[in-house]
């Protein structure tokens, strides 16, 4: 079955290039300073360009969200918790029967704690007969920040359900902090088995639960995962906490104004310069999978073209360059700097928590990719059965397209794709910069003959 754009028709004529450039509702310095550089290069009817802006707006607050990377609320509960209260990263398990046990889990901190001791499972002790070490680390940088051996003694029941402490010196961890914790000896791989009633609990929402580690991988944390390892802290600067939960309400009230403003301004911008589309999903970062769906879905409907460049709002391009590599004869559907072998990463901005595999197929910089119009047609076509719980939309791009076996282009005479911000001479384009560092690069870019980083 062939895809069957509106705009397959000889009365319109073809776009050579149509492009998305990603953007967020507030960003309108850098789409005036992307209109006033290098896109005053777009011209007649062989290039199109195109803002690419969700049309919600996250009612929530930053500072009351799970993740400021998404538009889920924060919901801490301190009902019977005051400074002084030492709190556990587990509970008793509230219901019966056989859970796999992990080895241990990796979190992030939605306020600042104190971390006065970490335990173990007795019956991990009991069962394992030699020493057990848990560790906590920096799951960002690998950073050990606690580490204590445990030994059994014989003095714990195997019928005991508690945790074993180990008092530490008091760690302080700061918001935002994502860190790991786990068991380590040779006799975890063996108790796969064992029947541990401790699940992980923290009334508080302060330490949020992200992953599940075991011996081989990792799985997304669900409500009653078993762990063998835990941790107890006390909160950080509480009456810092008591007050900002206090201001919520009126916080999001003042954060519903300014976006309301938000987008008055943008339903004027788009008015007055109609470049501007509008996709239906709340602009939060991951949502970027989807966005860059809708908007192939709306080029497909709305414009003919040969080719669909995607890039950032962040980014410096030398259009000219771009152009003339596509007027060549070709036989590439997909052009950039490819990543291949990418390991997945389980922490930070780009963690996934879903997503079951080690490596990712080969995937484009997000900075700047083109691919085929036919490449659109199979997405569009295709994107109901795709997978959209993908931490970006470049690595996204590259599980969506893994098994078509594109012919990718990498290398041009006329210019290459950046998979860095490192200027070098011949790229098409320079990432992740400030819009007066864009404005910057056009004046080099116009001195240089029209070429990125030439002099």
């Amino acid at each position: 079955m062939y895809h069957i754009r509106a705009y397959d028709s000889d009365n319109v004529p073809t776009t050579q290039l149509v492009i998305g450039i990603i953007s967020a509702q507030e960003n309108f310095i850098q789409r005036k300073t992307l209109r006033e550089t290098w896109l005053t290069l777009a011209s007649g009817v062989e290039v199109k360009y195109y803002f690419v802006i969700g049309k919600g707006f996250c009612p929530i607050p930053l500072e009351y969200r799970s993740s400021y990377l998404s538009c889920e609320r924060w919901k801490p509960c301190l009902e019977g918790v005051f400074g002084e209260t030492i709190l556990d990263t587990t509970r008793l398990k509230i219901t019966d029967g056989f859970s796999k046990p992990f080895k241990g889990f990796s979190f992030i901190l939605s306020h600042g704690i104190i971390i006065s001791r970490i335990g173990i499972s007795s019956r991990v002790l009991n069962n394992c007969k030699q020493p057990v070490r848990v560790i906590l680390e920096n799951a960002i940088s690998g950073q050990r920040v606690i580490s204590s051996t445990f030994i059994d003694d014989s003095s714990y029941s195997k019928e005991q359900e508690e945790i074993v402490w180990k008092n530490v010196a008091p760690i302080h961890l700061h918001i935002g902090f994502e860190g790991t914790i786990y068991a380590s000896s040779d006799c975890i791989s063996t108790l796969a088995n064992i029947n541990l009633k401790t699940e992980l609990y923290d009334k508080t929402k302060i330490v949020l639960f992200l992953q599940n580690i075991d011996d081989n991988n990792t799985t997304e944390y669900y409500e009653g995962s078993v762990s063998m390892v835990a941790f107890s802290y006390t909160i950080s600067d509480y009456s810092a906490l008591k007050m900002k939960l206090s201001e919520e309400e009126s916080e999001s009230n003042s954060w519903l104004a300014y976006t309301e403003e938000v987008w008055l301004k943008v339903l004027e911008e788009k008015h007055d310069f109609n470049d501007i589309v509008l996709v239906d999903v709340v602009d939060v970062y991951r949502n970027l999978p989807k966005k860059i769906i809708e908007f192939y879905k709306w080029i497909s409907t709305n414009v003919n073209f040969e080719y669909a460049l995607k890039t950032d709002d962040d980014v410096f391009l030398d259009l000219p360059g771009v152009v003339r590599e596509l007027s060549k004869d070709a036989d590439w559907k997909w052009w950039s700097c490819f990543r291949i072998g990418w390991p997945v990463r389980r922490a930070g901005k780009w963690r996934e928590t879903v997503l079951n595999r080690t490596v990712y197929p080969p995937f484009p910089s997000g900075a700047g990719y083109i691919v085929h119009s036919s490449v659109v047609d199979f997405l569009v076509d295709h994107y109901k059965n795709l997978f959209m719980d993908a931490q970006g939309e470049d690595v996204s791009m590259g599980i969506w397209l893994d098994d078509l076996n594109l012919k990718r282009s990498e290398h041009s005479d006329e210019c290459n794709w950046a998979c860095s911000n490192t200027c070098e001479v011949g790229n098409c384009n320079i990432m992740e910069l400030t819009a007066s560092e864009i404005q910057l690069a056009w004046e080099n870019y116009k001195e240089c003959g029209f070429k990125i980083c030439k002099c």
